[in-house]
């Protein structure tokens, strides 16, 4: 009996028309049954250089070139990575003639490419980036590359663009371990559902990738309600191979014990998402540590700076709602948003190498270390016609008093949301390793980095600070426009229609936080909150944590 998922039939809106090519692909994938050799012999002839390059460079890797195939070797030597392994294997057949016309094939300058991509990452240029891995993909025949296009491609045009690179980069190493994950993890996030089917389908038709197939059809299960299905699917599932889908299984069947009501065992299952993962190269503290450095040190006043009246800061805490918002506010023909880039890191790194070791800090060092921020942001800029800029970062709140001393004068916006909601959004999610995120494993860590992060804020400003906006999740879900209007009039321009179009914009967009599934989703998912089903972990130390910020805020209890 089959464990596919079956689905309605897909809306005349999808896009799986774009990708039946793609599907087409996929169904080579059942060659691997008869060995790696016959699957790459059946990649030869797809259009795809960069498949075919792929299997060129493995079959010569697997000695699996067949004697009348020197001649496709000799034309495609061209490749690098072509040219190297075929080299090395026709030598060793004592083929030197072969060998030799290979050798004597020029092929692209490497050194040439690299030259080149360095200074298409220095413009961030994506989509050139993008064309210059495949380049040394073909010219290193190395997979390293293939995940670099795909990286690089969601960049530069979103899921859209990316989803190509990331099956072209499976159907080239099928047996990586990273397999399909990638692509399908892709799919989910931008709520292609009906394509994210089809494609689970295709791999199970191809009698491939069970794990990874099982793991999806329950999320998709999931979002559509049917959570006992969803855990029946778990349960059907193989072993699972590893910490990356081993973390998606504990993440899918918290959703479904969620669903279902249990939310003790959904709490568990988080509990054992959190705990896989975790870099040992990364101390939690560092984030404390920094924050304290930096507020500690002993900074001359500086004297404003002009560029701050139009370049305002959003901040707040992770899940308040700060990537709704920063979306919204980017289509927005004269704002332009730069979210979670380096530009105070960059600042505080060359202020950290250069301070004495007293901490004093001249106003001529503070102000030369402060046009790293400025130069940042300039370089990160992509929208010239835009009048502002919105710099999105929200545990930067916690660095309200350093903020102050290097910006005095400048406006925020500040994301606010029910804290006992924000923590405990924290804990159910994943997010890219770092020092500060490092400390949302768990609902005490959370809990107390939340503490620690609205102290430092609201020991520089108040609610009622004129230079503060302080923004609603809530507000924005439920009364989008007036909020919007509110917001921007803060900034200093007008409503533009353009803001209820965000979600198809943000569709465009790379996903730089774990919000964006949501954000594609729209306002019309309501206003997120899961605090009433588990009052149970914010008890104690929590709440006492939390409870003067949810007074503060004038939320209930």
């Amino acid at each position: 009996m089959s464990d596919a998922v079956e689905l309605p039939k897909v809306a005349a809106d999808q896009p799986i028309g774009r990708f039946d090519q793609l599907l087409g692909q996929i169904g080579q994938l059942a060659l691997l049954k008869r060995g790696l050799g016959a699957y790459y012999q059946s990649l030869l002839r797809e259009s795809d250089e960069v498949l075919r390059c792929a299997a060129l460079c493995a079959l010569l890797e697997l000695g699996a070139i067949y004697p009348e195939q020197a001649e496709l070797v000799i034309a495609h030597a061209h490749w690098g990575g072509v040219k190297r392994r075929g080299f090395s294997f026709f030598v060793s057949m004592f083929e030197y003639e072969i060998a030799e016309s290979i050798a004597a094939t020029p092929a692209e300058d490497v050194d040439t490419l690299v030259t080149a991509h360095m200074r298409a990452e220095l413009d961030r240029n994506y989509k050139e980036m993008a064309a210059l891995d495949r380049q040394l993909f073909l010219a290193h025949g190395t997979p390293d590359f293939l995940w670099a296009v795909e990286i690089n491609e969601e960049r530069a045009g979103g899921w859209l663009a990316a989803f190509p690179a990331a099956i072209a980069s499976m159907l080239a190493r099928p047996m990586d371990p990273n397999g399909p994950f990638p692509a399908l993890d892709l799919l989910l996030n931008a709520n292609q559902l009906e394509l994210l089917a089809r494609f689970c389908a295709a791999f199970s038709a191809a009698q491939i990738y069970p794990v990874e197939v099982g793991l999806f059809e329950a999320a998709i299960l999931n979002t559509r309600g049917e959570y006992k299905q969803a855990m029946t699917r778990l349960q059907r599932l193989p072993a699972v191979p590893s910490d990356k889908l081993n973390s998606m299984l504990f993440r899918v069947r918290a959703e479904a014990f969620e669903g279902l009501g249990e939310f003790r065992q959904a709490y568990t299952a988080h509990q054992r998402h959190n705990a896989l993962g975790k870099p040992a190269n990364i101390d939690p503290r560092q984030f404390y540590q920094g924050v304290t450095r930096r507020a500690q040190m002993k900074i001359e006043p500086v004297p404003p700076d002009s560029r701050i009246e139009r370049n305002l800061m959003l901040v707040g805490f992770a899940r308040s709602g700060t990537t709704l918002l920063e979306n919204a506010l980017s289509v927005h023909p004269q704002i332009e948003t730069l979210e979670e880039i380096p530009a105070t890191s960059r600042m505080s790194r060359a202020l950290d190498r250069l301070a004495p070791p007293s901490g004093e800090v001249s106003a001529e060092l503070a102000v030369q270390v402060r046009e790293r921020y400025f130069d940042e942001i300039a370089r990160q800029r992509r929208k010239p016609e835009a009048s502002y800029v919105i710099d999105k970062m929200p545990m930067l709140a916690a660095e309200a008093g350093y903020l102050e001393r290097m910006f005095p004068g400048r406006k925020y916006i500040f994301a606010v949301r029910h804290p006992q909601d924000v923590v405990l959004s924290c804990f159910r999610q994943s997010f890219g390793p770092n020092a500060a995120m490092e400390n949302l494993r768990s609902i005490e860590d959370a809990a107390a980095l939340y503490d620690f992060t609205m102290s430092q804020w609201f020991d520089v400003h108040s609610l009622d600070d004129p230079r503060v906006s302080y923004v609603r999740y809530e507000d924005v879900v439920q009364a989008f426009r007036p909020t919007l209007e509110r917001v921007l009039g803060f900034i200093g321009v007008g409503w533009d229609d353009a803001l209820l179009n965000f979600v198809e914009a943000a569709d465009r967009r790379s996903v730089k936080t774990p919000s964006y599934r949501k954000v594609r989703s729209g306002l019309g998912i309501g206003v997120q909150s899961a605090r009433e089903n588990y009052r149970f972990a914010f008890e104690g130390k929590n709440a006492a944590r939390l409870q003067r910020w949810i007074e503060h805020f004038g939320y209930s209890s």
